[in-house]
């Protein structure tokens, strides 16, 4: 059929070898997080992971790094991070982070990663900036492929995490912090530079000997006792400059929830294809595994028993029908103005099938109206399967009838815009996943060239 292109879902196992998907997940993610690190190397941005830089090398839910690049890195770093894939998200009111979402449709993962340019302490706020980056990004090491801070500098700024932003030391972080401590070497003690370190966090009589002594006695509770003292430490002379950004990002946090109402990031899909095509079904793991929140919209029209929630229109006959639909799809536009994408489980371009050229001139008249009544959604995409096998799935109607369904369907496509033909007669899994690439590039092309505002 000229015109359509069929999308065929993402292969889950490689052709040259017999790795299971997990294990296929696993390398995929590898693989990914493997070209940010060769491409950063290529580029000579200074950086270091923050926070679990193998991460992505390990099997298991979807990864976050965070990382630290040097300032006048971070505009190449946002490039090349663009060209890899990964959309940057919009968000203001969150400096100094900038977040980079990328999904891996192999390994089906996704991997975000968490650039800052400073280091900085807050719990809701990072208003506690801080001069510790430039020395921490001079004295990195590299383990394998990836960079981390000295064992001092992790040690350090681990331990004002805990006590400034957590305020608590859970097991985790204890063990943690233990491990960096039987990791510095008499020289990491005597460095001056740590030393100067030290004294500005924790105060002029502390040296780099005294946190891992603290750590090793299992005195909690009194390096807890010190954030107050920390905390006026770090704000020293920046006192209006802090409730300034308190007040600032708040206020631009608020701003961009209000502002997302009116111009959404997030994207709408309307799934089509006949009975048994699996749209629902699609709908629901979407929901359980896309990055973003989704939400499902039924927006059929003649169904039975789907209609509950609005039996006030029954029986007003074409008014009741489009103020039905444009109910359903204003709850969908709150859902978008929230930052949810929505899938629509059918639609009104379901009236405008061919066949509808057959009824008389005031019931194509209707068809027309219903069918185009609701604003068009962002993207389109007609769930392709044999009418046999769609037969088989559910057992409703007959095979023949729902080729010629399929058909209709196929030809609609090539008329709507944002319409694409995804192979439905594959497992369900590869079928979610074709979606969600097909979702993803769409959100891409949304937000492509977007930079987060201060």
């Amino acid at each position: 059929m000229q015109g359509v292109t069929r999308l065929k879902p993402p292969m889950t196992r490689h052709s040259c070898c017999d790795l299971c998907p997990r294990e296929f997940a696993v390398t995929a993610a590898v693989e990914l997080w493997d070209r940010v690190l060769e491409a950063f190397e290529n580029e000579r941005i200074l950086w270091f992971a923050l926070r679990d830089g193998e991460a992505p090398r390990r099997g298991g839910d979807d990864v976050e790094v965070d990382l630290l690049v040097a300032p006048a890195d971070m505009a190449r770093a946002g490039e090349v991070l663009e060209r890899l894939g990964f959309v940057e998200l919009r968000r203001w009111g969150y400096r100094p982070h900038r977040f980079f979402v990328a999904y891996d449709a192999g390994g089906d993962r996704w991997l975000k990663l968490d650039c800052v340019t400073e280091i900085a302490f807050g719990r809701a706020v990072h208003a506690l900036r801080t001069d510790l980056a430039t020395g921490c990004l001079e004295r990195r090491r590299r383990i394998g492929r990836v960079w981390y801070p000295s064992p001092f500098d992790e040690l350090l700024m681990l331990a004002l995490h805990v006590i400034v932003d957590v305020r608590r030391f859970s097991e985790e972080r204890r063990r943690q912090l233990l491990e960096l401590a039987g990791q510095l070497t008499r020289a990491d003690l005597d460095d001056e530079r740590n030393k100067a370190a030290a004294e500005r966090c924790f105060g002029p009589a502390t040296t780099p000997a005294d946190l891992p002594r603290l750590l090793a006695d299992g005195r909690w509770e009194e390096l807890l006792s010190q954030r107050p003292a920390i905390v006026r430490r770090l704000a020293a002379g920046r006192q209006f400059a802090i409730a300034w950004s308190r007040v600032r990002d708040g206020a631009l946090r608020k701003l961009s929830r209000l502002v997302s109402m009116f111009r959404p990031e997030a994207v709408s899909v309307a799934l089509l294809a006949p009975d048994g095509a699996g749209k629902s079904t699609i709908a629901a793991a979407l929901a359980s595994s896309f990055f973003f929140p989704v939400r499902a919209v039924y927006m059929g029209l003649y169904q039975r028993g789907r209609s509950r929630g609005f039996r006030a229109t029954r029986g007003l006959g074409l008014a009741g029908r489009l103020s039905r639909q444009w109910l359903r799809w204003l709850v969908a536009r709150f859902h978008l103005g929230r930052g949810r994408f929505v899938v629509f489980d059918r639609y009104g371009y379901d009236l405008l099938l061919p066949n509808a050229q057959h009824h008389r001139l005031r019931s194509r008249l209707r068809r027309w109206l219903l069918g185009r009544s609701c604003p068009a959604p962002d993207l389109v995409l007609v769930l392709d399967a044999p009418g046999a096998l769609l037969f088989e799935r559910k057992g409703e109607q007959t095979a023949a009838a729902l080729e010629r369904q399929r058909q209709e369907y196929r030809a609609l496509c090539e008329h709507l815009p944002q319409a694409r033909l995804i192979d439905a007669a594959a497992p369900l899994d590869d079928v979610r996943r074709a979606v969600t690439v097909q979702l993803w590039e769409r959100f891409a092309q949304r937000n492509r060239g977007r930079r987060a505002k201060p």
